[in-house]
């Protein structure tokens, strides 16, 4: 892979810990709408893109990846 690409998929701590830092400094107000915003378009996703993200989101913050798991349900549309 290009080295662009393989920084994208860096596994480091640090690329890790920067969006938990990130997520930590927002407002709770800030941190509400992107959970929200995040909730709603995983909510479409198949199971295992949210499954994915959620893994990430935990790596990064483990209440981050908490929040937006319990958000989900409420933006899901099961087919009657």
């Amino acid at each position: 892979p290009a080295a662009s690409q393989k920084a994208a998929f860096d596994q480091s701590p640090s690329a890790r810990t920067a969006p938990g830092e990130r997520y930590r400094c927002l407002p709770a107000r800030e941190k509400a709408a992107l959970i929200d915003n995040m909730a709603a378009s995983l909510a479409v996703e198949p199971t295992s893109v949210r499954r994915c993200v959620i893994g990430y989101a935990r790596q990064a913050d483990e209440n981050f990846g908490e929040v937006l798991a319990a958000q989900i349900p409420a933006y899901r549309i099961d087919p009657a």
